[in-house]
């Protein structure tokens, strides 16, 4: 059981269509708030991609103890194995065929093709990328989440904090 932020993470890459071109997003959810703590959108997403991403966020937010992924190609790259092992982080990876291995991941991609895919066309990655940062701003701050008590990501971890902090206190 997850029982505070930073223990898992879960990663995976999605695509989405604009009329120039097909987009990944590749997103980073923290499991315990159900926050996206990091994406990366291009034309394509190597594991260097994915890597730099993960450096970014360990200077951001901390080192996770694990990442759960799937078994894409940028996942099981050499040079991911290695960098996970440098930076002492358990990397997990899901089932074959079985989206539940990852099912925190896998209800971001659900929603966000519900809530925004579905309801917006994109000319090209630069549009793709200013309506995708004004839906996470959404999905991080406002949007209810049934499994945080209907609190957003965000909500949830503040309500988090200040139970930790009355807790400590003497």
């Amino acid at each position: 059981k997850v029982t505070e932020k930073n223990q898992l993470w879960e990663a995976d890459i999605t695509f989405v269509k604009t009329r120039e071109e097909l987009v990944a997003i590749l997103t980073v959810l923290d499991v315990y708030d159900r926050n996206v703590v990091g994406t990366y959108v291009g034309t394509s997403c190597k594991k260097e991609d994915f890597i730099e991403l993960i450096k970014l966020l360990i200077e951001n937010r901390g080192r996770p103890q694990f990442i759960r992924t799937d078994n894409g190609s940028q996942f099981r790259a050499i040079n991911t194995g290695i960098f996970m092992n440098e930076e002492e982080i358990a990397h997990e990876f899901g089932m074959k065929r079985n989206p539940n291995s990852q099912a925190y991941i896998e209800s971001f991609f659900s929603s966000l093709k519900r809530e925004f895919v579905e309801n917006n066309e994109f000319l090209n990655l630069n549009d793709l990328c200013k309506k995708f940062n004004v839906y996470l701003g959404f999905y991080n701050k406002l949007r209810p989440h049934g499994s945080l008590n209907y609190n957003s990501p965000i909500d949830f971890s503040q309500i988090q904090s200040n139970f930790e902090e009355v807790l400590v206190k003497p």
